[in-house]
Protein backbone atom coordinates (compact mmCIF):
# COMPACT_ATOMS: atom_id res chain seq x y z
CA UNK A 1 0.00 0.00 0.00
CA UNK A 2 3.00 2.33 0.72
CA UNK A 3 4.75 1.74 -2.32
CA UNK A 4 1.21 2.55 -4.23
CA UNK A 5 0.74 5.70 -2.33
CA UNK A 6 4.36 6.41 -3.36
CA UNK A 7 4.03 6.19 -7.04
CA UNK A 8 1.03 7.47 -7.20
CA UNK A 9 2.46 10.95 -5.77
CA UNK A 10 5.60 10.85 -7.79
CA UNK A 11 3.33 10.33 -10.93
CA UNK A 12 0.97 13.58 -10.00
CA UNK A 13 4.04 15.53 -9.46
CA UNK A 14 5.35 14.55 -12.82
CA UNK A 15 1.89 15.06 -14.86
CA UNK A 16 1.60 18.58 -12.88
CA UNK A 17 5.06 19.46 -13.95
CA UNK A 18 3.95 18.84 -17.70
CA UNK A 19 0.94 19.95 -18.00
CA UNK A 20 2.02 23.25 -18.78
CA UNK A 21 -0.18 24.85 -21.68
CA UNK A 22 1.58 25.87 -25.20
CA UNK A 23 3.38 23.26 -27.59
CA UNK A 24 7.11 22.94 -28.52
CA UNK A 25 7.93 23.40 -32.32
CA UNK A 26 10.99 22.34 -34.13
CA UNK A 27 12.85 25.70 -35.83
CA UNK A 28 16.03 24.11 -37.61
CA UNK A 29 17.68 21.29 -37.77
CA UNK A 30 21.41 20.22 -39.00
CA UNK A 31 22.73 16.38 -39.16
CA UNK A 32 20.54 13.94 -38.31
CA UNK A 33 17.70 14.27 -35.99
CA UNK A 34 14.68 12.54 -35.25
CA UNK A 35 11.67 12.34 -32.76
CA UNK A 36 9.58 9.42 -31.73
CA UNK A 37 5.65 10.05 -30.92
CA UNK A 38 4.68 8.90 -27.36
CA UNK A 39 3.95 5.28 -27.68
CA UNK A 40 5.21 4.80 -31.17
CA UNK A 41 8.66 2.73 -30.94
CA UNK A 42 9.50 4.24 -35.01
CA UNK A 43 11.86 7.06 -35.07
CA UNK A 44 10.70 10.17 -37.82
CA UNK A 45 13.32 12.22 -39.45
CA UNK A 46 12.45 15.52 -37.94
CA UNK A 47 12.21 18.78 -39.80
CA UNK A 48 11.28 22.77 -39.39
CA UNK A 49 7.89 23.35 -38.56
CA UNK A 50 6.97 19.76 -36.70
CA UNK A 51 4.81 20.51 -33.30
CA UNK A 52 6.24 17.96 -30.63
CA UNK A 53 3.84 17.01 -27.76
CA UNK A 54 4.96 16.40 -23.91
CA UNK A 55 5.32 12.83 -24.90
CA UNK A 56 7.36 12.93 -27.96
CA UNK A 57 10.92 12.02 -27.46
CA UNK A 58 13.58 14.20 -29.41
CA UNK A 59 16.98 12.39 -30.49
CA UNK A 60 20.35 14.15 -32.81
CA UNK A 61 22.94 12.05 -33.84
CA UNK A 62 26.95 12.58 -33.87
CA UNK A 63 27.79 16.70 -35.70
CA UNK A 64 23.78 17.16 -35.34
CA UNK A 65 21.78 19.95 -33.38
CA UNK A 66 18.25 20.97 -32.92
CA UNK A 67 16.80 24.08 -32.45
CA UNK A 68 13.42 24.11 -30.58
CA UNK A 69 11.04 27.00 -29.81
CA UNK A 70 9.35 26.75 -26.44
CA UNK A 71 5.82 27.80 -25.65
CA UNK A 72 7.30 30.56 -24.11
CA UNK A 73 8.97 31.94 -26.78
CA UNK A 74 12.56 31.16 -25.83
CA UNK A 75 15.03 28.56 -27.90
CA UNK A 76 16.07 25.57 -26.89
CA UNK A 77 19.40 23.69 -28.49
CA UNK A 78 19.81 20.54 -28.29
CA UNK A 79 23.46 19.24 -29.14
CA UNK A 80 25.08 16.09 -31.20
CA UNK A 81 24.37 12.50 -30.25
CA UNK A 82 21.93 13.57 -27.42
CA UNK A 83 18.47 12.18 -26.15
CA UNK A 84 15.47 14.24 -24.09
CA UNK A 85 11.59 13.81 -23.82
CA UNK A 86 9.95 16.64 -24.55
CA UNK A 87 8.40 16.68 -21.37
CA UNK A 88 11.48 17.54 -19.90
CA UNK A 89 11.44 20.65 -21.08
CA UNK A 90 8.17 22.19 -19.32
CA UNK A 91 8.81 24.48 -16.27
CA UNK A 92 9.62 22.84 -13.37
CA UNK A 93 9.30 25.36 -10.24
CA UNK A 94 11.74 25.31 -7.20
CA UNK A 95 9.01 24.15 -5.07
CA UNK A 96 8.18 21.18 -7.39
CA UNK A 97 11.96 20.51 -7.42
CA UNK A 98 12.08 20.05 -3.18
CA UNK A 99 9.23 17.94 -3.14
CA UNK A 100 11.00 15.89 -5.69
CA UNK A 101 13.98 15.47 -3.22
CA UNK A 102 12.39 15.28 -0.55
CA UNK A 103 10.43 12.16 -2.63
CA UNK A 104 13.86 10.58 -3.13
CA UNK A 105 15.16 11.12 0.42
CA UNK A 106 12.02 9.62 1.33
CA UNK A 107 12.85 6.89 -1.08
CA UNK A 108 16.75 6.42 0.27
CA UNK A 109 15.11 6.19 4.31
CA UNK A 110 12.71 3.24 3.35
CA UNK A 111 15.52 1.58 1.33
CA UNK A 112 18.11 1.35 4.50
CA UNK A 113 15.21 0.77 6.57
CA UNK A 114 13.78 -2.32 7.64
CA UNK A 115 10.72 -2.10 5.23
CA UNK A 116 11.23 -3.68 1.42
CA UNK A 117 13.15 -1.05 -0.86
CA UNK A 118 11.07 1.36 -3.55
CA UNK A 119 12.40 2.11 -6.39
CA UNK A 120 12.03 5.07 -7.87
CA UNK A 121 9.65 4.57 -10.78
CA UNK A 122 10.29 6.39 -14.11
CA UNK A 123 6.80 8.30 -15.18
CA UNK A 124 8.26 8.67 -19.09
CA UNK A 125 5.94 7.09 -21.20
CA UNK A 126 6.58 3.17 -21.20
CA UNK A 127 7.61 1.44 -24.38
CA UNK A 128 7.87 -1.95 -25.31
CA UNK A 129 11.37 -3.31 -26.77
CA UNK A 130 13.14 -1.14 -29.17
CA UNK A 131 11.81 -1.76 -32.92
CA UNK A 132 13.98 -1.56 -35.50
CA UNK A 133 13.43 0.60 -38.35
CA UNK A 134 16.51 0.53 -40.41
CA UNK A 135 17.06 4.37 -39.38
CA UNK A 136 18.02 4.06 -35.62
CA UNK A 137 21.39 4.44 -34.33
CA UNK A 138 23.13 1.33 -33.35
CA UNK A 139 24.42 3.08 -29.97
CA UNK A 140 20.27 2.86 -29.25
CA UNK A 141 21.18 -0.86 -27.89
CA UNK A 142 24.13 -0.63 -25.49
CA UNK A 143 23.31 1.14 -22.37
CA UNK A 144 26.66 3.05 -22.51
CA UNK A 145 25.41 4.93 -25.51
CA UNK A 146 21.90 5.50 -24.25
CA UNK A 147 23.62 6.84 -20.79
CA UNK A 148 25.81 8.89 -23.22
CA UNK A 149 22.71 10.75 -24.97
CA UNK A 150 20.23 11.07 -21.85
CA UNK A 151 23.22 13.01 -20.09
CA UNK A 152 23.87 15.51 -23.06
CA UNK A 153 20.06 15.92 -23.02
CA UNK A 154 20.60 16.71 -19.55
CA UNK A 155 23.24 18.80 -20.10
CA UNK A 156 21.52 20.96 -22.60
CA UNK A 157 18.62 21.64 -20.22
CA UNK A 158 21.69 22.60 -17.98
CA UNK A 159 23.32 25.19 -19.97
CA UNK A 160 19.90 26.98 -21.07
CA UNK A 161 19.50 27.26 -16.77
CA UNK A 162 16.62 25.13 -16.81
CA UNK A 163 17.91 24.52 -13.34
CA UNK A 164 15.36 22.18 -11.85
CA UNK A 165 14.41 20.34 -15.33
CA UNK A 166 18.48 19.34 -15.16
CA UNK A 167 18.46 18.31 -11.55
CA UNK A 168 15.63 15.91 -11.66
CA UNK A 169 17.25 14.10 -15.04
CA UNK A 170 20.18 13.88 -13.86
CA UNK A 171 18.84 11.55 -10.69
CA UNK A 172 16.98 10.28 -13.22
CA UNK A 173 19.88 9.03 -15.32
CA UNK A 174 21.77 7.61 -12.06
CA UNK A 175 18.47 5.74 -11.05
CA UNK A 176 18.39 4.70 -15.04
CA UNK A 177 21.90 3.84 -15.42
CA UNK A 178 23.24 2.65 -12.28
CA UNK A 179 26.08 0.32 -13.30
CA UNK A 180 27.36 2.14 -15.99
CA UNK A 181 30.07 3.69 -14.02
CA UNK A 182 29.89 7.36 -14.01
CA UNK A 183 28.92 7.95 -11.22
CA UNK A 184 31.32 10.92 -10.17
CA UNK A 185 30.69 13.07 -13.01
CA UNK A 186 27.02 13.16 -12.21
CA UNK A 187 27.18 14.16 -8.83
CA UNK A 188 29.63 16.99 -10.13
CA UNK A 189 27.01 18.39 -12.30
CA UNK A 190 24.62 17.83 -9.68
CA UNK A 191 26.55 20.08 -7.61
CA UNK A 192 27.29 22.77 -10.17
CA UNK A 193 23.17 23.18 -11.03
CA UNK A 194 22.71 23.24 -7.34
CA UNK A 195 25.11 26.08 -7.17
CA UNK A 196 23.64 28.09 -9.56
CA UNK A 197 20.83 28.34 -7.61
CA UNK A 198 22.27 28.88 -4.32
CA UNK A 199 21.18 25.47 -2.78
CA UNK A 200 24.41 25.53 -0.73
CA UNK A 201 23.70 22.07 1.37
CA UNK A 202 22.92 19.89 -1.34
CA UNK A 203 26.16 21.83 -3.98
CA UNK A 204 28.27 20.70 -0.84
CA UNK A 205 26.99 17.29 -0.52
CA UNK A 206 26.80 16.63 -4.05
CA UNK A 207 30.55 18.13 -4.75
CA UNK A 208 31.30 15.94 -1.79
CA UNK A 209 29.50 12.69 -3.24
CA UNK A 210 31.54 13.67 -6.32
CA UNK A 211 34.72 13.48 -4.74
CA UNK A 212 33.65 9.88 -2.77
CA UNK A 213 32.70 8.23 -5.82
CA UNK A 214 35.45 9.57 -8.06
CA UNK A 215 37.29 5.79 -8.27
CA UNK A 216 34.16 3.54 -8.66
CA UNK A 217 34.35 1.65 -11.23
CA UNK A 218 34.40 5.56 -13.33
CA UNK A 219 35.87 5.17 -17.00
CA UNK A 220 36.46 8.33 -17.29
CA UNK A 221 39.87 8.17 -14.91
CA UNK A 222 42.91 9.86 -15.67
CA UNK A 223 43.89 13.39 -15.44
CA UNK A 224 40.15 14.17 -16.43
CA UNK A 225 38.88 12.66 -13.22
CA UNK A 226 41.75 14.21 -10.86
CA UNK A 227 40.75 17.58 -12.64
CA UNK A 228 37.15 16.99 -11.31
CA UNK A 229 38.18 16.21 -8.01
CA UNK A 230 40.19 18.92 -7.71
CA UNK A 231 37.31 21.19 -8.83
CA UNK A 232 34.50 20.07 -6.55
CA UNK A 233 37.43 20.66 -3.71
CA UNK A 234 37.71 23.91 -4.67
CA UNK A 235 33.66 24.44 -4.81
CA UNK A 236 33.43 23.00 -1.19
CA UNK A 237 35.83 25.29 0.19
CA UNK A 238 34.15 28.27 -1.53
CA UNK A 239 31.00 27.40 -0.47
CA UNK A 240 32.20 27.31 3.25
CA UNK A 241 32.93 30.81 2.93
CA UNK A 242 30.41 32.96 5.31
CA UNK A 243 29.32 34.65 2.35
CA UNK A 244 27.83 31.57 1.21
CA UNK A 245 25.81 31.17 3.78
Amino acid sequence: MKRFVYIIVTVMLFLHMVSAEGSVRIQRTSGDVRIRRGLDENWLIAGPGIVLEDIDTILSGEASEAVLRLPDGSRFILGGNAILDVGDLREITERELLLYLTSLKLHDIQRTGDMPAIRLENVSVVRGEQKSTGHEPESQTEPSAQYRQELNGARALHRHRLLPNAIIKYYSIMEKYPSVGHVAEIHFALGQAFEAMNDTGHAMDAYQQAIDTSGDGEKTGGRRAEQMIREAEKAIQRLRQPDNN
